[in-house]
């Protein structure tokens, strides 16, 4: 990142640019109508440096500036190369394919555990009415809990154990129900889940395993 700091001076038809970088190293960019100039100063001295992509978004802005703007008391009129816009575009492009997975996954992750959280807390109600009446209940509502949506927008899925056929309980890698008590989870992004946590459709789902020694995502398990 840069710690960006204009000082502009009019040379004939040249602006002088001052970039201040991070690492105090200084970058000196000369731009006319017929070059531009890049050098890195540091503690040894001017040196040059290559043209970086940078350099380039540097020279588009300045050249839609110079289009609208007075340079040395009189109208500059200016033009973009066609190789300086492909570049610039390839430029965007690149860090919106690099920045994009990035935020994608960052919301994933942030989406599960709000999931975890949530699940957890409905575990903790579950558990209050366990020691009031001594078993738990047969849905979320008793517990006040019926309404609540994971952040897929998809209700929590609750399951207890007594009273429900055994093929309808979630079950591991070795077709093994996961819990003793009751099942409970989300069916994560795709909305969709079954019972064995092999299936291709409990993959991203978040479940509560091991009578709430384990919650998370199926993947994980």
């Amino acid at each position: 990142m840069f710690d960006v700091k204009f000082q502009t001076t009019h040379l004939e038809d040249s602006v002088q640019v001052n970039f201040i970088s991070c690492q105090r190293a200084q970058t000196i960019i000369y731009f006319s109508d017929s070059f531009t100039r890049v050098r890195l100063l540091n503690a040894q001295g001017m040196h040059p440096y290559k043209n970086t992509p940078m350099l380039f978004i540097i020279r588009f802005l300045f050249k839609l500036k110079r289009q609208t703007g007075l340079v040395n008391g009189s109208i500059k009129k200016g033009g973009f190369t066609l190789i300086e816009l492909m570049i610039v575009v390839a430029i965007i492009g690149t860090l919106a394919a690099i920045a994009t997975p990035m935020y994608l996954n960052i919301k994933h992750k942030v989406r599960v555990t709000i999931a975890i959280s949530d699940i957890k807390t409905i575990e903790k109600s579950l558990l209050v009415y366990y020691f009031d009446f001594d078993k738990f209940p047969s849905n979320l509502a008793a517990v006040g809990m019926d309404n609540l949506t994971d952040p897929w927008g998809n209700a929590y899925q609750y399951i207890p154990v007594e009273g429900t056929p055994k093929g309808k309980l979630r079950k591991d890698h070795f077709m093994v129900p996961v819990n003793s008590d009751y099942d409970l989870y989300s069916m994560g992004p795709d909305g969709k889940s079954v019972a064995p946590f092999t299936a291709k459709a409990s993959r991203d789902d978040i479940v509560r395993a091991n009578d709430g020694g384990f919650v998370g995502l199926v993947s994980n398990y």
